[in-house]
């Protein structure tokens, strides 16, 4: 079929920004507390986070090679596995070898994923008035995730983080995937 831009996708698109970003950020502004609660030194866990931000990088040239190779929405569901088995392994007894390598994956993942968001999101954007809203929605999601954690945190524990996380990530994926296969296949 005919590829459809419409407003209605690019405002999809842009939900779905920032739910990924709330699970991501759930995440991330606590995994240096789950470090030091797996018994990791503070500074140990810091140095990982550092690590691992250092390492992510790669992950915007991994996404657009895959994307490349096999299609937006497979880049998507690739990074989202990935990035779930590293929140998974997180939520686990583990320690700092594992700690590191989770977090390394995981930053390489979520950051695999923005060149395909960005790119449908500018896809379904008809008129051009919508990318220009996806740092909004990223920060959104940003100042989300770790509020909505904390409101839970104390009465659940961090099990929370990975429930929120995992869910969040699969609708936004599931999100991404409707709008590609109406803007791009």
């Amino acid at each position: 079929s005919k590829p459809v831009r419409t407003r209605v996708h690019a405002l999809i698109g842009l939900f779905a920004t920032a739910v990924f970003f709330v699970g991501v950020s759930a995440l991330w502004a606590y995994v240096e507390r789950i470090g030091v609660g797996l018994g990791i030194d503070a500074a140990t866990a810091a140095r990982a986070l550092g690590v691992s931000v250092l390492l992510g990088v790669f992950g915007p040239s991994i996404g657009v090679w895959l994307s490349s190779r096999l299609g937006v929405s497979a880049n998507m569901a690739i990074s989202m596995a990935v990035a779930s088995a590293a929140f998974l392994l997180l939520a686990g007894q583990i320690g700092l070898g594992l700690f590191v390598a989770a977090l390394v994956v995981f930053q390489l993942a979520w950051n695999m994923w923005l060149p395909s968001q960005m790119s449908l999101v500018a896809m379904a954007d008809a008129d051009g008035r919508t990318t220009v809203l996806i740092p909004l929605f990223q920060a959104l999601g940003i100042a989300i995730g770790p509020a909505l954690v904390a409101s839970l945190l104390s009465e659940h524990g961090y099990q929370m983080i990975t429930i929120i996380g995992l869910v969040c990530l699969g609708v936004a994926l599931l999100s991404f995937i409707f709008v590609a296969k109406r803007v791009i296949e």
